[in-house]
């Protein structure tokens, strides 16, 4: 870990029921592109959301998306960000969807 991410990063709720929406939270200690991929428990990834670089500003961040199309299981999470100077940070945070 380079320091690009700071703190715990956590998924919630957890479990994501029906008509819930999961989100990703996480604090930054500088902009930073960040790109999330969600994977199933088979290994395929089912979602990529990407936030730009200077969006995703140096405080408390969180990236919320819809499970409505995913089956119930658990999924993983993985968040990566990439510094201006060329350095990543990945964490991988596990989520359960209960239907």
């Amino acid at each position: 870990a380079v320091g690009l991410l700071q703190q715990q990063v956590y998924c919630y709720p957890n479990p994501v029921k029906d008509g819930e929406q999961a989100h990703v939270r996480f604090f930054l200690n500088q902009p930073v592109r960040v790109e999330l991929q969600v994977f199933d428990a088979l290994g395929q990834r089912v979602e990529k959301l990407v936030v730009d670089e200077g969006m995703a500003a140096p405080a408390e961040n969180e990236i919320a998306w819809s499970t409505e199309i995913y089956a119930s299981g658990l999924y993983l999470c993985r968040l990566e960000v990439k510094g201006t100077d060329g350095g990543v940070d990945v964490a991988i945070v596990k989520m359960a969807v209960s239907r």
